[in-house]
């Protein structure tokens, strides 16, 4: 029992922490132009139709409209719109808090389905809640025009040595 308790003790600390530190952390102008410009160069956005809407330390609101290409049988977004849509919000988050040089690569990806998307624009904020100097993790949350949750996730990353080109050029 006290074992419980102080597990719950320990995680409200940790998350009222996470809170503070974000809100001092102030995201470069030179740093948020950037993620900008990576945002509309990237060619999987691009062909989705992603778009960056907000940025920030540490985190990051997309939008997608969802188009009849992006939908399953029934007509709701497939369920690898929400995946993408995951995967890129915690990826951009997660490019706001590192060097421009160091490159990511997804190395895990969980996502909870909660309700169905009909046609109409989503909206993905992600953020991050753990980095280190090798993996980083955080989290998002897929909603749609009318504020329903759709699909929850979390994204883990590799972030690698800055020895490796980019192959999107950010101009």
């Amino acid at each position: 029992m006290v074992d419980a308790q102080n597990r719950k003790s320990n995680l409200m600390f940790q998350t009222a922490y996470r809170v503070i530190v974000r809100q001092m952390a102030k995201l470069k102008s030179e740093q948020a132009a950037w993620i900008k410009r990576l945002a509309r160069a990237m060619p999987f956005y691009r062909h989705l139709g992603i778009t960056l809407t907000k940025v920030g330390w540490g985190n990051v609101e997309i939008r997608l409209k969802v188009k009849k290409e992006l939908t399953q049988s029934a007509g709701f977004a497939h369920g690898g719109v929400s995946a993408a849509l995951i995967d890129s919000a915690v990826g951009l988050a997660l490019c706001t808090i590192l060097d421009q040089r160091e490159l990511i690569t997804t190395v895990e990806l969980n996502v909870s389905f909660i309700a169905p998307a009909g046609p109409g624009f989503l909206r993905t904020r992600g953020s991050i809640f753990h980095k280190g100097k090798r993996l980083a993790v955080g989290d998002a949350e897929v909603r749609d025009e009318k504020g329903t949750l759709v699909s929850k996730g979390s994204a883990t990353y590799m972030i690698l040595s800055n020895k490796r080109q980019r192959v999107v050029e950010l101009s």
